[in-house]
């Protein structure tokens, strides 16, 4: 790596043209629970962007080394994430995918030269003084050296979560595994929660179109689209628990206990009313009236008439 100074500053972001939407290129966290990784500023779209990573990371390794690339090249060699993919070359000025020893695209970290960009030096220093500062095992403290930038293109060095240090811009999250990379997209009904759009293959065809449209209708989600998924999984726990329980004369109490939100209690009161072919008005009588294993059965039915597709976390 070089580490001459000397060279351009940090690149400011492009007046008058609208910003483009943002990701962050991650790897599964210990034990496969949660992500982490980097920024990538130019994120034009789910299967775009998707495509771009698949490019560069097949065009610079083997079949073996894909993921081992992945994460090498474009998540730890560049602690300051990405402005894009894709770099442009005298003869093909269109910013594609490359193969070595063309960069993998323009990142924060280093200059097209490949110099360390002096912000990002100045970082690296600052973050040495304070580690030589602290007492040896400080947690802690060794956490607070590393200084944290509300700005994703500010050259500093960010390892981004859904937890801590997400940017409100970042709209997709590309989490690459050894099979290729799974497509997340942020919930329009839950801001700090990414849903599955899809998949994609580092050798097979995916279904561009569809991950499209899956991430079109994540971001269009409403509150209304959370309650109704928490109703049905309500519903499916209080069917589970009554099925364990001696007597059903708690059923709605159940229902009520198992869910978060009054949005969620209307849809869940609905789906089991229109289960029962009753009013909302009769429906404790029409449970008080009914068997243990009935109600259990109700209960069951109501989760399957509540409508909206099914998208699992990432």
């Amino acid at each position: 790596m070089n580490t001459r100074t000397e060279a351009s500053a940090c690149p400011p972001p492009q007046s008058g043209a609208p910003d483009p939407p943002a990701g962050v290129i991650a790897r599964p966290g210990r034990y496969n629970e949660g992500w982490s990784g980097r920024y990538l500023h130019h994120a034009p779209g789910p299967s775009d962007t998707a495509r771009l990573i698949r490019e560069t990371v097949t065009a610079r390794s083997s079949a073996r080394t894909r993921m081992k690339v992945a994460v090498s090249e474009l998540i730890d060699a560049h602690p300051c994430g990405w402005e894009h993919l894709g770099t442009a070359t005298a003869k093909d000025p269109q910013i594609r995918a490359r193969r070595r020893p063309a960069d993998a695209g323009s990142c924060y970290c280093h200059t097209p030269d490949g110099y360390v960009r002096p912000e990002f030096l100045n970082q690296l220093l600052g973050m040495l003084r304070r580690l030589e500062q602290t007492r040896p095992y400080d947690i802690e403290a060794l956490e607070k050296a590393v200084k944290r930038s509300s700005d994703p293109t500010a050259c500093a060095p960010q390892l981004i979560n859904p937890h801590k240090g997400l940017p409100d811009r970042v709209v997709y999250v590309f989490l690459l595994h050894a099979e290729g990379i799974t497509v997340g997209v942020r919930d329009g009904a839950r801001d700090a929660r990414f849903l599955k759009a899809g998949e994609v293959g580092w050798s097979e065809e995916a279904n561009w179109e569809q991950i499209d449209a899956a991430a079109a209708a994540i971001r269009a989600r409403v509150p209304e689209d959370l309650a109704r998924d928490d109703a049905g999984r309500s519903l499916t726990t209080t069917a589970r628990h009554l099925k364990k329980m001696v007597s059903g004369q708690y059923a709605l109490e159940t229902l009520h206990w198992h869910a978060r939100t009054g949005r969620e209690t209307a849809a869940a009161l609905g789906a089991l009313a229109r289960a029962a072919g009753v009013g909302p008005d009769e429906l404790p009588d029409h449970l008080a009236s009914a068997g243990l294993e009935a109600q259990a059965d109700l209960f069951e039915v109501a989760a399957q008439l509540i409508p909206g597709e099914s998208y699992r976390a990432v």
